[in-house]
């Protein structure tokens, strides 16, 4: 076995397993041999942009679920806004994650925020904008 799956990854396994990090069109190619023959299939795929909106995290620096991330690697556009349960802008970014702590720096103490996402896909410029709460919630 012999697969290439587009990206710079092979694999000589019967069924591996890969991770694209790109997004957009791929070229797998698998090529398959015996002691008479050998086959080669190739397909064409589109690597969608797939994200997770997490409804809770942790920010206590243990370096586990720490931040609040969304991942936006195959976004064009990208605006994150957090506001606390007044209607407060406390954060935002258009790259990467909150911390846990506002514009200022200043740890923000246990609750639950609201967000507003606005984001558009780079590959069909789809809108996957969207808001809703978290809850940040530190080690005692």
């Amino acid at each position: 076995w012999a697969w290439d799956f587009g990206d710079g990854a092979v694999s000589n396994a019967q069924n591996p397993i890969h991770t694209f990090t790109n997004c957009g069109p791929e070229r797998i190619c698998f090529i398959a041999k015996n002691g008479f023959c050998v086959d080669t299939v190739c397909s064409d795929i589109v690597v969608d942009e797939k994200f997770i909106i997490p409804n809770i995290f942790s920010p206590d620096g243990d370096g586990i679920n720490d931040i609040f991330y969304i991942n936006y690697d195959c976004l064009k556009e990208y605006d994150l806004t957090i506001y606390d349960r007044w209607g407060l802008k406390i954060f935002e970014t258009t790259s990467g994650g909150w911390d846990g702590r506002n514009s200022s720096g200043v740890q923000m103490s246990d609750g639950t925020y609201y967000y507003l996402l606005k984001a558009v896909s780079s590959i069909e410029s789809k809108d996957y904008s969207n808001k809703g709460f978290l809850s940040l919630v530190r080690k005692k």
